[in-house]
């Protein structure tokens, strides 16, 4: 049917309407034809299947459009020629790109029929249950340990000076302010972005002023890429992560961000003037930037002192 809709606009100008539209239905009858004999060869090396692929679509075109040709009393030129060389590569465009959709969909039925074969239909219906537990506990475990633990803590270190000052409508503000963050909280681990990518960052600059001298360059080339809310929605959490591991692991009192775009990744540097890179587990930091990053980030000291948090996105 694809084949039958797209190739009317080669036949029907050169040809007409009705004979134009014949032409298309007898080429598609022989590919489906040829197709369905060719089914009885199949080759394991992908050589040869490859050769084979080649050669049943080269007759198919062949037979289909002599086929079109007796019965039209079309005469043969170079034209039809170069003609039945397009068609032919148009089919096979087309059967390649059939046979990639239709390889993606038997693969995830089979994996399916096989994990049922091997456990059985209840325990494959309940690992997939716990998978999808696995995937959101840890999201839950990101987003408390990333969003609500930054905004505890600015609120906590706010908190402090406000009392270190006596400013009791200042530390009233940021207890109204916990209370909203943690009445808002299970609301929805995941509720997207609410602006473009250089809106969210600089809301992070605000969340740590007087708290933390925090630079935020983003390029501008990065508003041009189309990031979708959950990918925006990662990324600020990964910069805001960044950030949070140079004040409470390394005691940074000056961190610098850097956004770029760049060979069709984002990359964020984050470099802080803190006591360095610690031993240790990883922890839920780690994980979030490999769930984004897989093996594209990295946590270096930094020459003189401090760290260097390096994560490359791909877009």
């Amino acid at each position: 049917p694809i084949y039958f809709i797209t190739a009317i606009g080669a036949f029907v100008p050169p040809y007409g309407l009705l004979p134009g539209l014949t032409f298309d239905f007898i080429v598609s009858l022989s590919i489906i034809f040829c197709f369905a004999f060719a089914r009885i060869f199949s080759p394991k090396n992908v050589v040869i299947a490859s050769i084979y692929t080649v050669f049943v679509v080269s007759i198919a075109a062949y037979l289909g459009g002599t086929a079109a040709m007796m019965i039209l009393s079309i005469r043969l030129n170079d034209e039809y020629l170069v003609s039945m060389i397009g068609n032919g590569a148009w089919i096979l465009e087309l059967t390649i790109t059939g046979a990639l959709i239709m390889a993606a969909f038997r693969s995830h039925l089979e994996i399916e029929r096989e994990l049922v074969q091997l456990v059985g239909a209840d325990a494959a219906s309940k690992n997939k249950e716990l998978l999808s537990a696995q995937i959101a506990n840890r999201e839950l475990a990101q987003y408390l340990h990333g969003h609500v633990q930054n905004q505890l803590l600015a609120s906590a270190l706010r908190l402090e000076q406000a009392e270190n000052s006596n400013n009791e409508m200042e530390m009233r503000k940021e207890l109204e302010a916990v209370d909203k963050l943690l009445e808002e909280a299970p609301k929805g681990i995941r509720s997207g972005s609410s602006g473009s990518l250089t809106h969210e960052l600089r809301s992070i600059e605000r969340l740590w002023t007087g708290l933390l001298e925090v630079q935020i360059e983003v390029d501008e080339t990065c508003e041009k890429l189309d990031l979708g809310p959950n990918m925006i929605h990662d990324f600020t959490q990964a910069v805001n992560e960044s950030i949070t591991n140079a004040l409470r692991h390394g005691f940074a009192s000056r961190v610098a961000v850097s956004v770029r775009a760049k060979s069709g990744n984002i990359e964020l540097v984050c470099s802080d003037n803190g006591t360095g890179p610690r031993s240790g587990g990883a922890g839920l930091g780690s994980a979030l930037y490999s769930s984004l990053a897989g093996t594209r980030w990295s946590l270096e000291p930094a020459i003189g002192g401090g760290s260097v948090l390096t994560v490359k996105v791909k877009v």
